[in-house]
């Protein structure tokens, strides 16, 4: 008898799902799984569309300009205070 999760492959996804968050949690820290969820809630919670003409299409836009710029300042904080394209010197 199967659990009642919505489909064939619930059951397994919630296993693999919750496998792949313990091994961000443990590997890269709290921040990083609090990262993939947020990412998680975005493609679940908001309609993204390919097509730009459809009413909902802005939301889905908004949600991924949101995770850009988090994204690009998570970047920039990682840094460090170096420049992005600064020339590397392996002699240092």
């Amino acid at each position: 008898m199967a659990l009642a999760t919505g489909s064939q492959f619930g059951f397994e996804a919630i296993l693999i799902w919750g496998a792949l968050w313990f091994f961000v949690l443990m590997r890269f820290g709290f921040l990083a799984s609090v990262v993939v969820e947020f990412g998680t809630a975005l493609v679940i919670y908001f309609p993204f569309t390919f097509e730009g003409a459809a009413w909902y299409s802005g939301y889905g836009y908004l949600a991924l300009a949101i995770f850009a710029a988090l994204v690009l300042s998570a970047f920039r904080i990682s840094l460090g205070g170096r420049p992005l394209l600064a020339s590397s010197r392996f002699d240092d």
